[in-house]
């Protein structure tokens, strides 16, 4: 929807330029906006690159449309290009803030061609990069971007195969591309404070920050990814993306202005999913394949990866395990090494995950050890021997 109603205001401009001219908001701004909302759709990264290439066309000095044509051409997987226009973007940057985010676009864009191209090329984009003063004199040419692009009035949406991640731009600290010039500037200007809550099925995130400007301002719920662009007095921006630790309902999300906050509100789309966070971690791509584990035959991969989970307070449960051990222990059994294991588990799992080892353990005799509530919530965990093995 957010994508037709910017083609409207296209036809509004393009039908009325003289009072375009004197508008805060020209063509270029409108297809720059318009290939942010397509990015945010599934499937229409072609459709958002053609928007990006326009946009460069009609504000050729436009950092944010240099910007986002680097994000689309990253997200299809064509770094070295998406390094050219991060380059521009961060060329064109006029605001401190926009230095600082293009800044760490360029990094990102830079970081990745390494990674997806041979020694030489890789080598070449490291001068380029350092080089953004001495190209500031000389504005880049946009004809070879102009020979290849179609009639700006109507762009058709081609799907594609590949998953877009769902990040908008990069807001990370700046690599080795900022200057040491860019460290004065955070000490100068003040950021919005960021608090988080979660209530029911929905999870709240509160950004403070007084004298918001809420039409030039903008916000893109994805299916598991918010992106933010506040528009804050004297002339700055505040900029954030947000990888969300679970998926969203994106139609049912809404952002709230305000005098002193902006609030986001975020529709969960598995409303028992307790947030233990609310962005994705590196860690969770470790989670176990399986959910139940057998006290006598855990591989030493999975210890490892459940081991390095952080601690909590295991007190609740201390009890339950000494009486659990009891048989064990009186037989000449037990393990200090696996139970040692067992508490770590339990010291990383949420509330669910904790019902479902107490029951398992004690149901099983101290044999299985599960972590799936749901799935010995209404069953007694009994124990199956293997071939040749006593139960």
């Amino acid at each position: 929807e957010a994508a037709e109603y910017y083609g409207r205001a296209l036809k509004v401009i393009r039908e009325s330029k003289s009072e375009a001219k004197g508008s805060e908001m020209g063509e270029g701004d409108v297809l720059t906006r318009r290939a942010g909302a397509l990015m945010q759709l599934r499937g229409c990264e072609d459709a958002a690159l053609v928007e990006c290439k326009a946009a460069v066309v009609c504000a050729p000095n436009s950092a944010l449309a240099h910007a986002r044509l680097a994000t689309a051409l990253l997200k299809m997987n064509r770094p070295i290009e998406a390094c050219a226009a991060a380059t521009d973007a961060s060329r064109f940057a006029t605001k401190p803030d926009h230095q600082i985010a293009f800044a760490a676009l360029l990094s990102k864009c830079t970081a990745e061609s390494e990674l997806n191209s041979s020694p030489n090329e890789s080598a070449s984009l490291l001068p380029k990069a350092a080089s953004n003063e001495n190209e500031k004199q000389h504005p880049p040419s946009t004809s070879t971007v102009s020979a290849s692009l179609p009639s700006s009035s109507s762009h058709p949406v081609a799907p594609s195969s590949e998953s877009p991640r769902d990040r908008l731009e990069p807001t990370e600290t700046p690599g080795a591309a900022c200057s040491a010039s860019k460290k004065d500037v955070h000490a100068k200007q003040t950021l919005p404070r960021m608090e988080w809550f979660e209530r029911g099925e929905f999870v709240t995130v509160e950004l403070f920050a007084k004298g918001v400007i809420e039409s030039r301002s903008e916000v893109h719920f994805g299916t598991r990814s918010v992106s933010v662009s506040l528009s804050l007095p004297e002339e700055r921006n505040f900029v954030l993306n947000l990888d969300l630790a679970h998926e969203i309902s994106a139609r049912e999300c809404r952002a709230e202005f305000s005098k002193v906050k902006v609030e986001l509100r975020l529709k969960k789309l598995h409303a028992a999913t307790r947030w233990a966070q609310l962005e994705r971690s590196s860690s969770d791509d470790l989670e176990s394949t399986g959910n139940e584990i057998s006290a006598q035959g855990t591989e030493s991969s999975r210890q490892k990866a459940r081991a390095a989970r952080a601690p909590k307070d295991w007190d609740r449960i201390a009890a339950a395990m000494e009486d659990a051990e009891e048989p064990e222990k009186s037989g000449g059994g037990g393990d200090a090494a696996v139970q040692k294991l067992f508490q770590q588990i339990y010291m990383g799992a949420d509330e669910d995950a904790r019902r479902a080892m107490n029951k398992s353990f004690v149901e099983s005799g101290g044999k299985v050890l599960s972590t799936n509530w749901k799935d010995v919530a209404n069953r007694k965990v009994e124990y199956k021997a293997e071939n040749g093995e006593d139960a």
